[in-house]
């Protein structure tokens, strides 16, 4: 008769993630072991990341933060579940630990062949005087959780103080500011989330503004007293907060005061040394969680992350390896998603900064894209930033907006699981339908600008340094179009819309190298790439504009523009009436929402308001800018969803600003061509013009005639060269041709195709908002009596002039323009 195999006795110290997981693990490799699990607490395995939900009444129940009970526990896996009961001390070479039962008080010893520990972590509170007060809270478990809830329920405060800019805070600010609350984030660091690059997280920050949280960055709280009004907050910037409740969440420690006193191995940091099967210095002895130390995958360092999802996984690993098993624990991808509001953020791998401070040599690419095809309804602005080797090899990517950041992000941690690299990810088949991506997936035209970086196609130059560019050596051109500079621009810009660029070669020189940026980098990679094949040296902005406003604390506005002395309008008006129209600009991107604005308050009168809504992301910047340019008065600026409103009272005389200028402050544009590119750009910059409140005229000579001729046949007399003249141009503008790439008419229909795709509209569209706008539009009698065109085959609103009248509108314009 065998000899009855011996039982092995398991005891686990700390039953949340790893420790439960690895218990549940156990049993599974051993049915016949004897299994304890001790916990101080009274709960175990409990959803941490849904406390602030419950704090903040999205999740209602308490109980559905408990993933499992003891009860189940002992009930499924008959494993002997003990809460409430701390551990005191290991004694290693015993194989002993020492055990208070706080229920009753009594504290024994328990003996174990192997031993997991699964302490987790400790909330981290600053020795800042004061903390301990009534009123001020750490947010780590469960038993945290209801005595805040207590305090909330029973004092109802209207504020609160959250300290520290992480994952945490993050939740209780939105948890709280749905409740009504008013909140003051307080982040000793100059911004939040460290895990996230600075521009990143400068969008998250800008985001919270718009929700009414006042951020305080670069400034720590040096004291809390409490008085009758509730606590007073000293901050290191020498002001004073009043609150009703104080959240110190500034961080979190390994537990590991435990297994230093037992002699384990403990690094400098606090953290337990673990090998690759996941068993510390001692014998039989396990640890996972947040209390150890383990490889970041992605550089190979050693270091603590604290994530459930590791910890999980480490608990599963653990007991495989105590049950007898050799299983190594390959390390962790430090991945992770937040929900600010609506607003997304998520993260895998190492940032860029987190990769230069590891002393790794990286390159970094950004785009601003939309969550799906913009022609279908609800997209949404979403940026990424993938971090990547010289060689190709991805180091980690981030994420920010409003839908399908998860998936991205996730796409890419799993290419980083699998070795993938930039190239692959360029070659990915993800799915398309319009509701969800794009033909090209985000994932894959982030990968297109890392490898145009890679090869050489796009030489980059970051947002980060464009300040320490020096004038004598760079020509900085600015690629966007009028409209949207009134939004702001990099100090020093020449400007040269893409579509002009060709045309306007011969004015650069080739004695400097060009910083080339438009509004996210899409442009200026073309733009970069024109100037590199005529013997230019040209970089890119790498995310262009919107990038590198998330580097700068104030941008100034469009520097030609000057203030006006006006009286003042909060003296004047009163900023609290009903607004006087309402304008619905959603689905457009620039300059479609400020032409709207333009046209709409011209119908109202000086002191009433306009409000406006419009889910360009790049609206917000575009009409503060525009307000101050034109002399109206910007309210107040509030984000809903992907919808950003603006309340906007017109100016105390007129919505024009005037510019310092001897000749005037009128533009005249001469339109010599029919080429369709030519004639957009003309009415680019006349409705750009007009947005701001100036006196356009557009002078249409010879072939540019052809954009105001009816689009049909007009029964008029004519002689046999004219009718030929006329049989052989184009009848209006729907039948213009591209100056470049036509491809038989192909060219002509693809770039109608894109500016629909793109909200801006149609060339006639361009037209007719042109004509609402108060553009003048003059035919030139001289070039109609050539060409044979009649007064009766143009188009309405257009007045017949000579060459004496453009020069005399031209005398009194500060601009001319020939197109």
């Amino acid at each position: 008769m065998s000899k009855a195999k011996a039982k092995t006795k398991y005891l686990i110290i700390g039953g949340v993630a790893g420790g439960a997981s690895a218990a549940t693990r156990l049993r599974r490799d051993d049915e016949q072991a004897e299994i304890i699990l001790v916990e101080r607490d009274n709960d175990i395995s409990y959803a941490n990341c849904g406390m602030p939900y419950y704090l903040g009444g999205v999740i209602t129940d308490r109980t559905r933060l408990n993933v499992t009970t003891p009860e189940f526990l002992r009930l499924r896996f008959n494993i002997d579940v003990r809460v409430q009961t701390e551990a005191l001390k290991i004694s290693p070479k015993q194989h002993q630990v020492e055990l208070t039962d706080h229920k009753s008080g009594k504290s024994y010893i328990e003996t174990y062949d192997k031993l997991l520990l699964a302490t987790g972590s400790r909330a981290f509170v600053p020795p800042t005087p004061g903390l301990d007060s009534e009123g001020c809270f750490v947010l780590k478990t469960l038993a945290d959780t209801d005595r805040i809830k207590t305090y909330y329920d029973e004092h109802k405060p209207d504020s609160i103080v959250v300290m520290g800019g992480g994952p945490i805070g993050m939740e209780l600010i939105e948890n709280y500011t749905r409740l009504g609350v008013k909140v003051t984030l307080v982040e000793a660091a100059p911004q939040i989330l460290s895990m996230y690059d600075v521009e990143l997280a400068r969008t998250v920050t800008d985001h919270l503004r718009t929700r009414g949280v006042d951020v305080r960055l670069s400034t720590n709280v040096t004291g809390v007293t409490t008085s009758a009004a509730g606590l007073d907050v000293a901050l290191a910037d020498g002001s004073h907060l009043t609150t009703g409740m104080l959240f110190v969440v500034a961080g979190i420690r390994p537990e590991s005061s435990l297994a230093a006193a037992a002699g384990l191995g403990v690094s400098d940091k606090g953290a337990i040394q673990v090998d690759n099967y996941l068993a510390t210095t001692s014998q039989d002895i396990f640890a996972v969680g947040d209390v150890i130390e383990i490889k970041e995958m992605v550089s190979g360092q050693v270091m603590n992350i604290s994530l459930a999802g590791p910890a999980n996984k480490q608990g599963r690993t653990a007991a495989d390896n105590m049950a007898g098993g050799s299983h190594e624990y390959e390390g962790a991808l430090a991945s992770g998603i937040l929900g600010i509001f609506d607003l997304t953020a998520a993260s895998t791998g190492l940032s860029e900064r987190q990769a230069k401070a590891g002393g790794l040599d990286c390159l970094s690419a950004t785009i601003h894209s939309q969550d799906h095809a913009g022609y279908y309804p609800g997209s949404a602005p979403l940026t990424l930033k993938l971090v990547f080797t010289p060689e190709g090899n991805i180091l980690g990517a981030q994420g920010v907006g409003y839908g399908g950041v998860d998936k991205r992000i996730d796409v890419i941690a799993t290419a980083i699981r699998g070795g993938l690299g930039v190239e692959a990810l360029t070659n990915l088949d993800l799915c398309y339908a319009p509701q969800y991506s794009s033909a090209k997936d985000p994932v894959n035209m982030l990968a297109f600008t890392a490898q145009n970086i890679l090869n050489g196609r796009l030489k980059p130059i970051y947002a980060s340094a464009v300040n320490d560019l020096k004038a004598a050596d760079w020509y900085i051109l600015d690629v966007r179009t009028p409209a949207e500079i009134t939004s702001g621009a990099i100090p020093g810009s020449h400007v040269i819309e893409l579509d002009e660029l060709r045309a306007n070669l011969h004015k650069l020189t080739t004695k400097k190298k060009y910083l080339v940026y438009c509004a996210s980098g899409q442009r200026s990679y073309m733009a970069a790439r024109i100037l590199e094949q005529h013997g230019y040296d040209a970089y890119s902005l790498i995310g262009g504009f919107h990038t590198y406003q998330d580097f700068q604390d104030d941008l100034p506005a469009v520097a030609s523009a000057t203030a006006q002395t006006a009286p003042s309008k909060a003296e004047l008006f009163n900023h609290n009436a009903a607004p006087s129209a309402v304008v619905d600009a959603t689905g457009l991107l620039c300059p479609g929402p400020l032409g709207l604005v333009s046209k709409t308050i011209k119908t109202i009168q000086p002191g009433e308001i306009l409000t406006v809504t419009a889910s360009d992301p790049a609206f917000k910047p575009d009409i503060t800018a525009w307000c101050t340019s034109t002399g109206n008065e910007l309210l107040d600026v509030n984000a809903a969803g992907i919808n950003i409103t603006a309340r906007i009272q017109k100016g105390a005389t007129d919505h024009i600003r005037q510019i310092d200028s001897p000749g005037g402050n009128a533009k005249t544009i001469v339109v010599f061509s029919d080429d369709i590119d030519r004639v957009i750009a003309a009415f680019f910059i006349a409705n750009g013009a007009a947005g701001m409140g100036r006196d356009v005229t557009l002078f249409f000579t010879f072939w540019g005639l052809n954009v105001l001729r009816k689009p049909g046949s007009v029964p008029v007399k004519k002689d046999l060269i004219s009718r030929a003249f006329g049989a052989m141009m184009p009848r209006g503008s729907q039948h213009l041709h591209l100056s470049q790439m036509n491809m038989g008419g192909a060219g002509t229909q693809l770039i109608r195709w894109l500016m629909i795709k793109k909200h801006i509209g149609t060339l006639e569209a361009l037209i007719a908002q042109a004509r609402e706008a108060g553009v003048h539009m003059v035919a030139c009698s001289t070039s109609m009596d050539l060409m044979g065109i009649k007064e009766a085959e143009l188009v309405e609103g257009v007045t017949i002039g000579g060459v004496a009248t453009y020069l005399g509108l031209a005398e009194h314009a500060d601009t001319n323009l020939f197109i």
